[in-house]
């Protein structure tokens, strides 16, 4: 399987601070890099393509963040429901 590498930037947790505060749009945000099948990415483009999301940076700091907020933030928020 062939991959290709794309780099993205993903949100620190002062993104969100700057973001309210009006600053820079990029401001908070680490620069990463991965590799993904090219498969993969065909299937962004056409979201992109589609007028869903901007880019595919952007797709995949979503896919991030939700993955976060089920696997991490919601398991943490029920134990300290406790």
């Amino acid at each position: 399987m062939y991959f290709n590498r794309i780099s993205i930037n993903i949100p620190t947790a002062n993104f969100f601070i700057y973001a309210l505060l009006g600053r820079r749009r990029w401001a908070g945000l680490r620069l990463i890099t991965i590799n993904l099948p090219e498969s993969y990415l065909k299937d962004l483009d056409v979201l992109v393509e589609d007028n869903l999301y901007p880019n595919r940076a952007e797709i995949i700091r979503t896919a991030v963040r939700d993955l976060l907020a089920e696997e991490v933030w919601d398991r943490k928020r029920r134990r300290e429901d406790l």
